[in-house]
């Protein structure tokens, strides 16, 4: 059966996204994403989102025809990529997809003339390649390009196309061909874990979510009270955090010192921004709450609201003014700390 457009405005399309586990959600569903959990695909599902622009999926979208293009040429066929929004032109909707019985679906980049889905991909473009790429059209793909492209074959009935542009490497097309067993396996597992959390409004447990998953949750105007909570990640946390504090050298030489505490201010920086989610994962989708604190006349507040900043768009005030702005910058040089270890 061939996945057929549905017709949709932009903000239909994210209810129905909503709605569903998407081909790169199951992914994350199962553990094998490169950028989420499967806590992220909870708050992505029981909260609304608001359409907050990220660098990821921005340059992606902006490589997306590229790649398709390339896969035109290694094809010699057309590739039919959906059409524009008809409230944001800007953006384009795939194919989206029902897969009948089960939460999943899927939004496809491309097809073919014969029904088989087309993803683009772009892996070090921007940083470093993420997963491991193999031999030009075999499934030597990450993971998660696995799963993907398995549910966008449970839509389609047929191979997924991957058209991937990878720093270093180029244009390198994959396909990977369905398989009953992992499909079967993917749909029981999404369908258990939309039954069991999303169902029951119950957060995944023991995994960690992204502060941008959090940043993007719409937020109304209310104050909740909290009580005290136990968590096991806060004990872990703290456990770690007392043994590298308990590991501080004792000695004189003042480089090994400073590279031991930096390292030990990084590790508490990252355990920072993890218990720091935590918090804010207690809000729901209010902006601000109150909890008892340890001094009976003081009670902690916090709030998670959004705070305008303006910014200079310094490449595009460049590439517009060129002159003026060459008048109005003024080179500074002052010296960089930076310590690292050389080979002798």
């Amino acid at each position: 059966m061939l996945a057929e457009e549905l017709p949709m405005t932009y903000d239909e399309w994210r209810e129905w996204r909503r709605s569903h586990i998407g081909a790169s959600e199951a992914a994350a569903v199962l553990g094998v994403s490169e950028w989420e959990s499967p806590r992220d695909i909870y708050y992505h599902k029981v909260y609304p989102a608001t359409d907050l622009p990220r660098k990821k999926t921005q340059m992606g979208h902006r490589l997306q025809d590229v790649a398709l293009d390339l896969a035109e040429d290694v094809l010699g066929q057309e590739i039919y990529r959906g059409t524009p929004f008809a409230d944001r032109p800007e953006r384009r909707v795939g194919i989206c997809q029902d897969i009948g019985g089960s939460v999943l679906a899927a939004t496809l980049d491309g097809m073919t003339p014969d029904g088989a889905s087309v993803e683009a991909k772009a892996s070090g473009i921007e940083g470093p390649v993420w997963g491991e790429w193999g031999e030009p059209m075999t499934d030597a793909v990450p993971l998660s390009v696995i799963v993907q492209c398995q549910v966008q074959s449970m839509a389609t009935g047929k191979p997924t196309y991957v058209s991937a542009l990878l720093g270093g490497r180029g244009h390198v097309m994959y396909v990977v061909q369905p398989s009953a067993d992992l499909a079967a396996e993917i749909r029981e597992k999404v369908d258990d874990f939309w039954d069991r959390y999303v169902g029951t409004l119950t957060p995944p447990p023991e995994q960690g979510v992204r502060l941008e998953t959090l940043a993007a949750i719409q937020r109304h105007a209310e104050v909740v009270d909290l009580e005290p909570q136990h968590d096991p990640l806060c004990d872990d946390l703290l456990g770690q955090a007392r043994q590298m504090l308990g590991d501080v050298p004792e000695t004189a030489d003042v480089i090994h010192a400073y590279a031991k505490i930096r390292a030990l201010a990084s590790s508490l920086e990252t355990m920072q921004t993890v218990l720091k989610a935590r918090v804010i994962e207690l809000l729901g989708d209010a902006d601000e709450a109150r909890a008892p604190h340890d001094d009976p006349a003081l009670l902690w507040k916090l709030t998670y609201k959004p705070v305008s900043r303006k910014k200079c768009l310094y490449d595009r005030l460049a590439a517009k003014y060129a002159d003026a702005f060459a008048e109005c910058v003024e080179q500074t040089t002052s010296p960089t700390f930076n310590l690292r270890a050389v080979k002798k």
